[in-house]
């Protein structure tokens, strides 16, 4: 069963985050077409995903939590749709359940979860999530998975990605 407490502490963090005022110098908000939104707030997936994320062992990394809680908070607010799973159980348990795009889990912990989910009846990919990575740790995961997800992330870039990815796969399942 996937707990809502593990979504509500990521909201949460997300939230604490998101409330930070912008500061803006004089004349901007001239220049500002959509005053009072951000980039990300503003983005939503034409082809929203369903997702499982996995926690797992992160939980007891705050800064990597609080990374992860952000970038739930800016999935959601694109549309897509974010489950949680604490453990593997809960993990292979949800997996049969529900038809996802994604299985999004920490970089970290993608061999685990790899593991895990082997032989699930499930078309999810493997989605992992690198928190501020080298250049050649991007190069080696972008080379061994479909997409990949950094994070922080300052735009948009991972949302257009998932979008493609989605419309891609969903446009190769028709034929």
């Amino acid at each position: 069963m996937l707990r809502t407490k593990a979504v509500a502490s990521l909201a949460a963090a997300a939230a604490l985050l998101a409330a930070q005022p912008d500061a803006e110098a004089c004349g901007d908000k001239l220049l500002s077409m959509s005053r009072g939104i951000r980039l990300q707030q503003a983005y939503k997936a034409r082809h929203p995903a369903r997702m499982l994320m996995y926690v797992g062992e992160i939980r007891e990394d705050h800064d990597v939590l609080l990374e992860l809680g952000i970038l739930y908070m800016s999935l959601r607010q694109a549309g897509h749709q974010i489950d949680v799973a604490e453990s593997t159980d809960e993990l292979r348990s949800a997996l049969p359940k529900e038809d996802y795009d994604f299985v999004l889990a920490a970089h970290r912990e993608i061999t685990g979860v790899a593991v895990a989910i082997a032989g699930q009846p499930s078309r999810a990919a493997l989605l992992p999530v690198l928190f501020e990575p080298g250049a050649q740790e991007l190069a080696d995961a972008q080379e061994q998975f479909v997409l990949v997800l950094k994070t922080p992330a300052s735009s948009t870039d991972h949302l257009e990605a998932i979008d493609r990815v989605v419309a891609g796969a969903r446009l190769a399942s028709r034929h």
